[in-house]
């Protein structure tokens, strides 16, 4: 990079590592209860082995997503789905575009077949309770709140979950619906 550049720096910091005792522990495991050093890394180990868990199960569903769509083969009519798409999108998609991603549109069919033949054979179903925990589990994750919780707790995790679900016209609960969905699919 050429040129003359300026900067201003406006803070200037020296962190210092946290003394290993219970108010550490405290703001990083977000918790009144008393901990010890041996309760803390238990605490932590709980945490980092759900999000691995977490992460395995998502590469495991690519892995199958991928499987299943590539070695299911199905005969579509190509140039009336190109059409279909190119009509239904009020030609907001180019032909270009809609050649470019037909692949991971058909893709994407093969998938939606699969997975409403399994809910068909093995009768899937999600209720709105099923998304609203699922709701509630994220809002927890975010603000780092233990699964266990009192009553007042609950209440406003049902109203922050409710709030959120009710987001950008429904399009927040689509979305979980289709987490808890596609995990009970993978099930």
């Amino acid at each position: 990079l050429l040129g003359e550049y300026t900067f201003t720096i406006t803070k200037i910091s020296n962190p210092a590592l946290a003394e290993l005792n219970d108010e550490f522990y405290k703001k990083v495991i977000r918790t009144e209860e008393t901990l010890t050093f041996e309760d803390f890394k238990e605490k932590v180990k709980g945490i980092m082995q759900e999000s691995y868990t977490a992460e395995s199960t998502n590469v495991l569903y690519m892995q199958m997503y991928e499987h299943f769509t590539s070695n299911t083969k199905i005969t579509y009519p190509k140039e009336f789905l190109k059409e279909w798409l190119l009509i239904t999108n009020e030609n907001k998609l180019s032909k270009e575009q809609i050649e470019q991603q037909y692949p991971e549109f058909e893709k994407g069919l093969t998938w939606d077949l699969i997975k409403n033949k399994v809910v068909r054979e093995y009768n899937v179903d999600v209720k709105h309770e099923d998304v609203m925990a699922r709701a509630k589990s994220a809002i927890r994750r975010q603000f780092g709140l233990s699964t266990i919780a009192d009553d007042e707790t609950e209440k406003l995790l049902d109203g922050f979950a409710d709030t959120m679900l009710k987001r950008d016209n429904g399009k927040e609960y689509r979305k979980y619906f289709d987490e808890v969905y596609n995990e009970k699919v993978f099930e």
